[in-house]
């Protein structure tokens, strides 16, 4: 693809971006709900290579919130969800777009990944510069977990890294820890962390991941859903993009 037309299509990109926020605002307005203010952000690429791979990464994110606003939507105004869900699909062709500038497939999964607000939210406060929002939102802040941003698909295990100083992984202090990892449609699963420092482990890598995938430390094994892992979330999400 030469530079020209990935010019055009980022721009496209961007213009569309604008188009869904002017459009997300409206649906707030119809539905009673306060603006919220924009905060500052800042992006950290130097060049074409990093911008387009900060895109996947961003991209990938937004799918999964969009994806979980369109199923809350439906159960507020149903009259909404159908501009959510035009939204959502034009959000999986950048996806798509960016997957393939990364030279990976463009359809890396049967399933797009959804993910609790707070975990988009969290993943999102990356970008955002320190006391920037004019408002705080009432969503929870959760301690950062650290690790490689792409997966090879015969990876088996990866390493993992947190604060151990957070008030979060300081009240669960001499359980066993866990990696929960959610991707696509199916249950969280779960695969015991081993310690290997303050703060650092390494757990095994569960088979058949494609696309998106979100790991949370976690002291549970058991939970089923993203929303309540949310609620048992540790440190994280992270983001990991499996290459094919």
């Amino acid at each position: 693809m030469s530079f020209v037309i990935l010019l055009k299509n980022v721009l496209t990109l961007l213009q569309q971006e604008q188009v869904h926020q002017t459009t997300l605002q409206k649906i707030l307005l119809a539905a009673g709900a306060p603006l919220i203010p924009e905060c500052n952000y800042i992006f950290p690429s130097r060049n074409t290579s990093e911008f387009l791979s900060l895109g996947r990464f961003l991209s990938s994110v937004g799918v999964g919130a969009i994806l979980t606003l369109a199923e809350t939507v439906s159960t507020l105004d149903s009259n909404l969800v159908s501009g959510i869900a035009s939204i959502a699909t034009i959000e999986a062709r950048h996806d798509a777009f960016f997957n393939m500038v990364n030279r990976q497939l463009p359809n890396p999964a049967p399933f797009d990944t959804p993910i609790s607000s707070t975990w988009a939210y969290n993943l999102a406060l990356e970008f955002i510069i320190p006391a920037s929002c004019p408002v705080e939102l009432p969503i929870p802040i959760l301690p950062t977990l650290t690790t490689q941003a792409t997966l090879q698909s015969n990876r088996t295990s990866m390493k993992f890294s947190w604060d151990p100083t957070q008030k979060p992984v300081i009240q669960e202090d001499g359980k066993n820890l866990f990696i929960g990892w959610v991707n696509q449609l199916g249950p969280p699963v779960y695969t015991p962390l081993k310690s290997i420092g303050n703060g650092t482990g390494i757990a095994n890598v569960p088979h058949n991941l494609k696309g998106a995938v979100y790991a949370a430390l976690t002291t549970q094994n058991t939970i089923m859903s993203v929303d309540d892992l949310t609620g048992a979330t540790l440190a994280g999400p992270a983001i990991i993009l499996v290459d094919q």
